[in-house]
């Protein structure tokens, strides 16, 4: 898999040269934005260049190989034939999630850099600032590779606070008069609290009682309360659809013990796709209060410069419909890459949901992602962002609410993203259930956030402390 930067948006001739490394020829397929290529018989020693004209609507572009037997060398040119400005729309923070999990391709690339992986995707929705001082919906890029067609436009969110504060609450009335003075009644409460006049004393009574604070108002449903242990309350911008109220705790998965808890195991041997690291469960340890998944810089049993921790629930538990909420703290590092992610036993058949991704060069942007897949064939996806309150290094609680064709994703009960079945290319998310996935992975030079460099210290640890899933 292979980023190219671009200086602005435009549209370009995109030149892929395909060098084969195998001993005989064979078939590769190439996935250039949103474009499909083919190309035949590729021998050694005979390189073979494809082409293609397409508008890329961010800063850079994703290039993607697949090939029936050793992975070539690409190298990519590209070549501004437009200055005509595309359809607009805001910019994408990073691709479109863990991209290339099923297998990418080794690189001679140009140029590494984020990319876009689509042509005319949905216009996202235009979100607010809320308490967390989220940047609302920043635009994946995701339109269905097969068709092209245009996404429909999300509607424009309006700005909406998690709820304004109310002022403290209203003085008590006077008291009455008489041997004992009553207290007077407490203020009302309410999105701006009024204050009461303060209680008179009477003859011989005592003054009213001040009255209690004012509650915070909120800009939208809620799902529960998670002052008093039940569901995460969240808040969400008024423009934003109904949010399903998932208060019973299906399961809760708390990391304080001497092992996984059951149902979690850790991943052994396997890189899936990604290019710098490989998961080895000798990275997985526990701390008796988290889980912690420990990247380290060193070469791997199968040839990755780095290996590093990976959970799952696969086999071991899975579900459909609900929301997830998880609380993690991450550490800072050029080239490291979070991820708390679900696919279905049937990936990549069935798509992809990424509650949470950080690329911990920045500790304070927080990405989530959709994705629909057809075999490997990436059909559209859309990733959306939001800004941390205080950076990843503290604990945060991370959430996505899964309902039957929508998906809403939040920060600290802060929802800053929606997306729902009637602006996607397809939807397989109905489909079936989804288990989870918790990683930290080390980029390799093409993948997304690029490598580490000289300030990235090792080893470096996620800890998850629970991961509660609510329906």
């Amino acid at each position: 898999m292979l980023h190219e930067h671009v200086s602005s948006a435009g549209t370009f001739d995109v030149s892929v040269g395909i060098d084969s490394n195998a001993s005989s020829g064979g078939v590769l397929r190439l996935d250039i934005g949103p474009s499909s290529r083919r190309a035949r018989r590729v021998t050694p020693g005979h390189p073979v260049v494809v082409r293609v004209r397409l508008p890329i609507l961010g800063r850079s572009l994703t290039i993607r190989a697949y090939a029936e037997r050793a992975m070539p060398k690409l190298s990519v040119t590209l070549r501004r034939v437009s200055s005509a400005k595309p359809t607009t729309r805001a910019s994408s923070g990073g691709p479109v999630g863990p991209n290339g999990r099923t297998g990418s391709a080794t690189a001679a690339a140009s140029s590494g850099s984020t990319h876009i992986s689509g042509s005319t995707g949905s216009v996202p929705f235009s979100g607010s600032t809320g308490s967390l001082g989220s940047t609302g919906f920043l635009s994946s890029t995701g339109s269905s590779a097969s068709s092209n067609s245009a996404g429909s436009a999300g509607s424009s969110g309006s700005t909406g606070s998690s709820g304004s504060t109310g002022s403290s609450g209203s003085t008590g009335s006077s008291g009455s008069t008489g041997s004992s003075g009553s207290s007077g009644s407490s203020g009302a409460t309410g999105s701006s609290g009024s204050t009461g006049s303060s209680g008179a004393t009477g003859s011989s009574g005592s003054p009213g009682s001040a009255g209690g604070s004012g509650s915070t108002g909120g800009s939208g449903s809620t799902s529960g309360a998670g002052s008093s242990g039940g569901a995460p309350t969240i808040s969400h911008p008024a423009t934003f659809a109904p949010i399903a109220g998932y208060t019973s705790l299906a399961k809760d998965f708390e990391f304080n013990g001497p092992s996984l808890p059951a149902g979690w195991a850790a991943g052994n041997a396997f890189n899936w796709g990604f290019a710098g690291t490989e998961w080895m469960s000798s990275q997985v340890s526990m701390t008796g209060s988290s889980v912690a998944l420990t990247a380290i810089h060193h070469t791997s049993p199968n040839g990755s410069a780095n290996e590093s921790g990976w959970i799952s629930t696969s086999g071991g538990y899975s579900f459909q419909y609900g929301m997830v909420d998880y609380r993690a703290k991450l550490p800072a590092g050029q080239g490291l890459w979070s991820g708390l992610w679900m696919i279905n036993p049937g990936y990549p058949t069935t798509g992809e949901l990424d509650i949470s991704e950080q690329l911990l060069g920045n500790l304070r942007t927080v990405y989530g992602s959709a994705h629909a897949w057809n075999g490997n064939t990436h059909l559209w996806g859309e990733t959306q962002a939001a800004q941390l309150s205080s950076d990843a290094t503290g604990w945060h609680d991370y959430q996505l609410i899964w309902q039957p064709g929508l998906l809403t994703w939040a920060i600290d009960g802060v929802a800053y993203a929606q997306y729902s079945k009637t602006q996607a290319a397809s939807w397989p998310f109905d489909t079936d259930s989804m288990y989870l996935i918790a990683d930290l992975a080390v980029a390799g030079p093409s993948e997304w956030g690029g490598p580490p460099n000289a300030s990235t210290l090792f080893p470096s640890t996620m800890q998850i402390q629970s991961v509660k899933v609510w329906q």
